[in-house]
């Protein structure tokens, strides 16, 4: 894996790490460091080292639904298959609905508040909605507690 530091002013870099192609085009993750250029060196090692072991995806939009199963996938080994049952069902019920085709970087605090909030309109009480919400990260645990 390649990677590339360009200055862009006064103690400010942008940093780009370069993966495996993807649908025929060149795939890169970009990054500003502030600082030196040490700095911007030791950032652009990371985000490459990041980048080659799958910490960061390049060209790739992951969607709400695809996080969701993806954890599920991660779990499944430590959890029973009824415990795993138990987590997709609502996930395939109460997220991947409104949210599903949502892609993760452009999924706003305001939606998922708005996504609570129609749980709760629905008549879920809030340890409810929280269950609903076994995601990798907490939807609606501080909307509705």
């Amino acid at each position: 894996m390649k990677g590339s530091m360009t200055e862009k002013g006064s103690s400010e870099w942008l940093i780009r790490a370069y993966s495996e192609r993807v649908d025929s085009k060149a795939a890169h993750v970009n990054r500003t460091v502030h600082g030196n250029k040490r700095d911007a060196q030791k950032a652009l090692a990371k985000l490459i080292t990041d980048l080659s072991s799958g910490n960061v995806t390049a060209g790739q939009t992951t969607t709400v639904e695809q996080l969701q199963e993806r954890w599920l996938d991660d779990i499944a080994p430590q959890r029973t298959l009824r415990t795993v049952f138990e987590y997709r069902r609502p996930a395939k019920r109460h997220i991947v609905p409104p949210l599903g085709t949502k892609r993760i970087d452009r999924l706003t605090a305001r939606e998922i508040d708005a996504y609570c909030r129609s749980l709760l309109a629905r008549g879920l009480s809030p340890a409810s909605v929280r269950r609903q919400a076994r995601t990798p990260w907490p939807v609606c645990g501080a909307t509705t507690s």
